[in-house]
């Protein structure tokens, strides 16, 4: 897909923008139970140089349970 140069943007940028707003939607599951959990998540550089985001579900979402059997999920 081509990207204007209007919407290009750096590793820089990408990173100022997480720290800057981490209010994300943590999106799982298919179709007919798709889950979503709005929630602060924190980026931390990893020890291999890339990148991980970090955040923390309450034990009774539901979310959690289908998390564990399949661990697909999308960050908006």
């Amino acid at each position: 897909m081509k990207v204007s140069k209007l919407f290009d943007a750096d590793e820089a940028d990408i990173v100022a923008l997480i720290n800057n707003y981490p209010f994300a939607n943590l999106i799982s599951g298919v179709a007919e139970n798709m889950q979503a959990t709005a929630l602060p998540l924190l980026l931390e550089r990893s020890e291999q140089g890339g990148y991980c985001l970090l955040g923390h579900l309450a034990k009774v979402n539901p979310q959690v349970q289908q998390l564990k059997w399949d661990d697909e999920a999308l960050v908006i």
